[in-house]
């Protein structure tokens, strides 16, 4: 997951107070935490830095496994009522046989999210109440304009909250034109179930899925990326991608943008085996004729496995600045998509400042 990039690594400084709370607000300080364990990562971190890691390594694991617990009944009521439903995300990522985190705590999860077809959500949401979770807003104005409804509920202490969708984004997203219906996306990119069981997500529907939701929240957490990686890298025993199929079902769904975009990030930051061929075919034009930028250079540094800097030359550097706004750019091409959502003063402060924007505190999408 870690790797070095530009020469200026060097006189990156390690503040661990900022880094402690970037590694928070991408979900990723579990995985450093596993990293440093098992001797994956050997930089010399400040102990104050690894024994947050650490701690919330083990708050996660704790909700996880409250929260896997205590939602599997609760899927298993909803097929068990004919209802069609599919789990998204972290949970589908961590649950079945050959999960794609082995380790419940190295994949935070801030909600349990699951798909169901529009016709049902009412059934649904009786079903969910039933389990004690009660909804976070009334259901009416959700289900005439939005594509999902929360649902909230405290077990042992832990605040879990659950999401039925039935698309993927709403009438008023930005993002609408990417969304696809809870029908389509079940009937299309699950896999068959028996009659009374809950369906699974295929890997190209986890892949498409995952490149959506990121695009919608604009890449800003490693995490959603990391995820990527891990579905194109498959599970121990699967085989390889067959990328002839991904890019004929995103541009069947209209779907090259956003997955275009998480792919680019995905393949610069954490190496992610995706072939050029591919990424040339899915790039929008504005990269194709070289306006926008997406390779990154090398650091002749990268292969060093001892460089005290390379934790906080991936939460600082510029290389991750440089992805993200073209991952973004290339989503959605123009200042008017940042305009729209309210964001012109905060990505102004990123072009002029990209590194202390992205060490200050912002708001972090639900």
């Amino acid at each position: 997951m870690i790797r070095s990039g530009d020469l200026f690594d060097d006189v990156l400084p390690f503040d661990t107070p900022e880094l402690i709370s970037l590694a928070r607000r991408h979900r990723v300080a579990p995985l450093i935490h596993r990293g440093l364990s098992d001797g994956r990562i050997a930089d010399a971190l400040p102990d104050a830095f690894q024994r947050a890691c650490r701690e919330l390594y083990f708050a996660t694991l704790r909700k996880n496994i409250i929260a896997l617990e205590t939602a599997a009944p609760v899927l298993q009521h909803l097929a068990a009522a004919r209802i069609s439903v599919a789990p998204l995300k972290g949970w589908a990522l961590l649950s079945g046989d050959n999960p794609h985190y082995a380790d419940a705590g190295t994949r935070p999860m801030d909600d349990l999210d699951f798909m169901v077809p529009r016709s049902a959500v009412n059934r649904a949401s009786r079903i969910i109440e039933a389990h004690d979770f009660r909804a976070i807003a009334p259901r009416g104005p959700r289900l005439a304009a939005g594509h999902e409804i929360a649902f909230h509920r405290q077990v042992a202490g832990v605040d879990l909250f659950l999401e039925l969708h039935w698309a993927w984004a709403g009438s008023e997203s930005l993002m609408r034109e990417y969304a696809m219906s809870g029908e389509a996306y079940i009937e299309n990119f699950c896999s068959e179930a028996g009659e009374r069981e809950p369906r699974q997500p295929t890997r190209i529907g986890h892949l498409l899925f995952v490149a959506v939701h990121a695009a919608r929240h604009a890449f800003r957490r490693w995490l959603w990326l990391l995820d990527l990686h891990r579905i194109v890298v498959g599970r121990p025993g699967e085989s390889d991608l067959d990328w002839a199929e991904v890019l004929r079902t995103a541009t069947a769904y209209r779907l090259r943008r956003p997955l275009y975009a998480g792919l680019a990030a995905s393949r610069e930051l954490l190496r992610t085996p995706v072939p050029k061929e591919v990424l040339a075919e899915l790039a929008p034009g504005p990269v194709r004729r070289r306006l926008l930028h997406r390779s990154l250079t090398p650091s002749p540094l990268d292969h060093d496995p001892k460089r005290r800097d390379r934790v906080a030359k991936l939460l600082l550097g510029e290389s991750w600045w440089d992805v993200a706004r073209t991952a973004a750019w290339a989503t959605h091409p123009g200042r008017s998509w940042y305009e729209k959502r309210g964001e012109t003063s905060e990505v102004s402060r990123r072009l002029i400042h990209p590194i202390r924007a992205l060490a200050q505190p912002s708001g972090d999408p639900k």
